[in-house]
């Protein structure tokens, strides 16, 4: 699955969920756009910077990132 298609079906279930909450409690916990962030929250994933850490963590690097000029540069692999 693509992290697009993923993102994709996350929002839809997001909006389902908060339609299914009680008006009262969706707006006292849940900002307008939710949904979206919600549907947003891997994008991030296709950085290379990410996908070099999470290989590194495996001691796998891809060898497309050199932790060291990220680290100068100020994108440091946290």
């Amino acid at each position: 699955m693509s992290v697009e298609t993923h993102c994709r079906i996350v929002g839809y279930v997001a909006m389902e969920l908060l339609a299914r909450l009680p008006k009262w409690l969706r707006e006292s916990l849940f900002p307008i756009g939710s949904e979206l962030i919600a549907a947003t929250h891997d994008v991030g994933k296709v950085s290379p910077t990410f996908q070099e850490k999470i290989h590194c963590d495996i001691n796998k690097p891809l060898g497309i990132i050199n932790p060291n000029w990220t680290r100068r540069s100020g994108t440091i692999l946290v």
